[in-house]
């Protein structure tokens, strides 16, 4: 079992906690003005209410019973949150009701986060494709095979989607998912929960550095050792904090 938790902000004291049943949850938690978001490891999409912490709706997708794998994470826009699915749909919600506004059927299980860029929505699936949905109709503008599974969750830029394909590929792909800008492989398996922008750079972390890359051409720039395995960067104009799996935050001061 796992919480959903509301923490003072001055203070810092619990003000609530929901109980997440079975096996909890890992997605991102999203706020639209007095409702927060969450998707279930079982998957299904919870609507707490910012105060209080009680369920105002819950809906389930139709992915079989204790399905064991990592969910993706939602997103909103205007009045509506979309989220893929174990079941291999992208589902498009009314987000106050929860009435189901459309689905589209990927063929294959969704493994990437749902982001959005105007109206279209981008996600990854187990097949290895790459898909832009359009937000209203639920229909699919494009569809780009690459070349491994697309994990975790995916970035949107100015110009550009990044992504993690399988454990050690960081890609760059023109909006339009008509094919790459550039693609690199590391060394050891990324473990950052996903790519991060910082100027012109994309910052991705390991088990043992930290590594910046051109944002333009993917080129290598610099990478810093770090004492630990790297799970979130934070972001200032001159100073990176990276979180690392045994609960160290680093600081990182750049000369530039």
């Amino acid at each position: 079992m796992g919480h959903v938790y509301a923490f003072d902000r001055l203070s810092g004291a619990v003000r609530w906690k929901y109980a997440v049943q079975w096996r909890g949850l890992a997605s991102d938690v999203i706020r639209s003005g007095e409702n927060i978001y969450a998707l279930t490891l079982e998957d299904d999409l919870l609507c707490l209410d910012l105060d209080t912490g009680q369920v105002k709706w819950t809906f389930q997708s139709n992915a079989p019973p204790k399905s064991l794998f990592w969910a993706s994470s939602s997103t909103l826009v205007g009045d509506r949150v979309f989220f893929g699915g174990l079941d291999g749909f992208v589902y498009a919600l009314d987000a106050r009701t929860a009435k189901l506004v459309w689905k589209s059927g990927l063929g294959a299980r969704v493994t990437t986060s749902v982001v959005s860029q105007g109206s279209d929505l981008y996600v990854g699936t187990a097949s290895h494709h790459l898909y832009r949905v359009d937000a209203v109709s639920g229909g699919i503008l494009a569809d780009l095979p690459v070349e491994a599974e697309p994990r975790w969750r995916l970035i949107v830029t100015r110009d550009s989607l990044l992504a993690f394909l399988g454990p050690q590929i960081l890609a760059s792909f023109d909006l339009s998912l008509k094919g790459a800008h550039w693609s690199t492989k590391a060394s050891h398996n990324w473990t950052s929960a996903r790519p991060y922008v910082w100027h012109e750079t994309v910052l991705s972390g390991d088990s043992k550095e930290l590594i910046a890359f051109r944002a333009a051409d993917g080129a290598r720039l610099w990478s810093q050792q770090i004492p630990g395995t790297i799970r979130g960067i934070g972001v200032s104009d001159d100073v990176l904090y990276m979180g690392t799996l045994k609960g160290s935050v680093l600081a990182l001061e750049l000369v530039r």
